[in-house]
């Protein structure tokens, strides 16, 4: 049977991509700010949540006396949504992070990241940053009832056991060669294999976004493709650059993908 229209598209129902910057302390006095320019380009939902992080206490040695005592602290986080709420950013006092559901193209995901971090950088004057990275999540799931197999490249289809599946996980992790910014970077590629309906990795708790119904339909088994790739250190905000290391990045988050996914199952998504 041929693909419907609803096939041909690309598989990827999360996306999330990320520029650290040197910390803003007082980030909440800039946010409003901040709120208003994004909202006049397409962001007009606007959600404050405080959550709790572990804080260590460092000396100018290293670990401080304090550190058998960490303290738990509050921190804020801002999303900035649109208005079909797929999309958006989250502020951090250190970072800018631009969320998906409704993923098209690289060149729009970057340009939307970047615009951002320009944004910020407008109303707080930024000087340096410290980290970029991207996270792709990958449904795949088969048409027709075909077996996931037939999607997958072998080597990596796990154990074939006779009973209802729950989860089967492969994680691996490389060190790649450094971009136009960074010397090298980290790249975490897993396949997790699951039944019923989508899920998302525990790690990752979505917030004020809307996942694409189209991912809706539940299976006795299919794949998530999870890949993750940062690289960092420290750099000047040269946003030429910062580019060219994202595309760098997401080379290497493409060819995963290729190496993972069949010819035949890229073909049914139209790539």
């Amino acid at each position: 049977m041929e693909a419907t229209v609803t096939d041909l598209a690309p598989p990827v129902f999360y996306a999330l991509v990320q520029a650290r910057f040197n910390t803003v302390s007082l980030m909440d006095k800039y946010i409003q700010e901040i709120q208003d320019l994004l909202r006049r380009e397409g962001f007009p939902h606007f959600d404050t949540r405080i959550f709790k992080q572990i804080q260590l206490l460092r000396t100018h040695e290293g670990l401080g006396a304090d550190d058998n005592n960490p303290k738990l602290i509050s921190a804020q986080q801002w999303y900035l949504t649109n208005a079909e709420r797929n999309s958006g950013f989250i502020i951090n006092r250190d970072s800018v992070s631009f969320q998906t559901t409704c993923y098209q193209t690289r060149e729009e995901f970057l340009h939307r990241l970047l615009e951002g971090l320009k944004v910020i950088d407008k109303v707080v004057h930024l000087e340096f940053v410290t980290r970029l990275g991207m996270r792709y999540l990958d449904a795949i799931q088969p048409i027709n009832d075909q077996p996931t197999e037939e999607y997958i490249s072998p080597g990596i289809h796990g154990v074939d056991l006779p009973w209802a599946l729950q989860r089967s996980s492969f994680e691996s992790r490389y060190t790649t060669e450094g971009g136009p910014l960074f010397n090298n970077g980290t790249l975490v590629a897993r396949i997790n294999y699951l039944s019923g309906a989508l899920a998302f990795p525990p790690d990752l708790q979505l917030h004020n976004i809307h996942v694409n119904p189209r991912f809706s339909k539940k299976f006795d088994r299919y794949a998530v493709l999870d890949t993750d790739h940062s690289s960092g250190g420290q750099a000047p905000l040269d946003y030429d650059k910062l580019d060219k290391e994202f595309r760098h990045l997401h080379s290497h988050i493409r060819e995963v993908f290729n190496s993972v996914t069949t010819e035949h199952a890229r073909k049914i998504w139209g790539l």
